[in-house]
């Protein structure tokens, strides 16, 4: 249950606090990721907040949204046909609700993939724009979706339940156009 003896308690001090601050980035991401790979990190990580170490990494860092926990667990529909980490799950969920401009920071300073700080990144903007997406067209979703990494658009259809997102996975990503512009000219259509 995450229980520290006092005497464990003890050493998280403002000196040892002090030495987090040092840490590196892939240190601190490796740690998280560890965490995410656990059952109960949602209370591990609340816990590191409480006892302050969270601040010493960075203060903007937010709380686990507890509205989100449940949602660690999830698995995407089969219907979606994406596979999702766990680990990537869990940073989107965490920390999805930060400002644009703090997220760079959060993903900078946590040395994060590649792959996740764009998803990361993503996530964080869509999440942004959904109010201004609601009238979007289906061409227009899925036009401004199809260069966000699944992963990001799945998250934000777990905490939304936004109708657009999920025909996107399900059905929009998949139509590709079949007819080229040769086919056109072919037809007699002219050009423009």
């Amino acid at each position: 249950s995450f229980n520290l003896h006092p005497s464990s308690l003890s050493l998280i001090n403002p000196e040892s606090l002090a030495v987090l601050e040092r840490l590196s980035g892939e240190r601190i991401r490796h740690e998280l990721d560890l965490i995410f790979e656990e059952e109960n990190s949602v209370q591990m990580l609340t816990r590191i907040s409480e006892l302050g170490i969270f601040d010493a990494f960075d203060p903007s860092l937010p709380k686990f949204n507890d509205q989100y926990a449940d949602l660690l667990n999830s698995e995407p529909p089969a219907e979606f046909d994406i596979s999702v980490s766990r680990v990537m799950l869990g940073y989107l969920l965490w920390l999805m609700d930060s400002p644009l401009n703090v997220a760079a920071i959060i993903a900078k300073r946590f040395d994060f993939t590649s792959e996740l700080r764009i998803a990361f990144l993503a996530a964080v903007q869509l999440k942004n724009d959904l109010p201004k997406l609601k009238d979007f067209k289906p061409s227009e979703w899925t036009s401004h979706l199809e260069k966000i990494p699944l992963i990001a658009v799945y998250v934000l259809w777990l905490v939304s339940s936004e109708p657009a997102l999920k025909e996107f996975l399900v059905k929009w990503r998949h139509i590709k156009i079949t007819i080229t512009g040769d086919d056109l000219k072919a037809r007699g259509i002219p050009a423009s």
